[in-house]
């Protein structure tokens, strides 16, 4: 189960934003990086995330998190 707050970061995500590295858990954040969905930046001690492909890592998600299923893509990239 995935909570609002992390719902809330995934739209960011999807929207094109940056998040700290930290802003995920760990166990997510690692799964969403092994998968190839998330992009690592590093600019001198800070890391942020980045997805690499929006319609991947939504695909990703529906397929994998109930709460994403039947999601439109548009409803999910508003504000």
């Amino acid at each position: 189960m995935i909570s609002n707050a992390t719902i809330g970061k995934l739209q960011k995500l999807l929207q094109g934003e940056f998040l700290p590295y930290s802003a995920l858990g760990e166990i997510f954040r690692d799964e969403l990086i092994a998968e190839g969905l998330l992009t690592i930046q590093v600019n001198g001690s800070r890391r942020r995330v980045r997805v690499t492909r929006s319609d991947a890592l939504l695909t990703y998600l529906s397929n994998q998190y109930e709460e994403f299923r039947g999601m439109d893509k548009e409803l999910i990239m508003q504000d």
